[in-house]
């Protein structure tokens, strides 16, 4: 947020995983601050990554009713890995 008023004329693109609290962090700043938010990309953790990260497979965080929730302007790429977020991005035409 100190960042958003600070460069009111940045566009940030969100980069996180479903391992915590990223996409609801990332939804909240996006419907205070959509004039801010060029992109969300979520990456989805395999369940050994979650056993790793939490020492339980823990739920992830429901991802459709945060995406629904935001201005449809606002793209929001999720995938597995790197790969699969910088093709999907590609495709939606986010990046070349």
């Amino acid at each position: 947020r100190e960042l958003a008023e600070m460069f009111p004329w940045v566009k940030w693109v969100l980069v996180g995983d479903d391992g915590q609290h990223d996409p609801s962090i990332y939804t909240e700043f996006a419907r205070e601050y959509p004039q801010n938010v060029a992109a969300i990309f979520v990456r989805s953790l395999t369940t050994t990554e979650q056993v790793l990260n939490h020492g339980a497979p823990d739920p992830r965080e429901e991802l459709g009713p945060l995406i629904k929730s935001l201005d449809p302007k606002i793209p929001v790429v999720v995938g597995e890995d790197g790969f699969e977020l910088l093709h999907r991005a590609r495709a939606l035409g986010i990046l070349r």
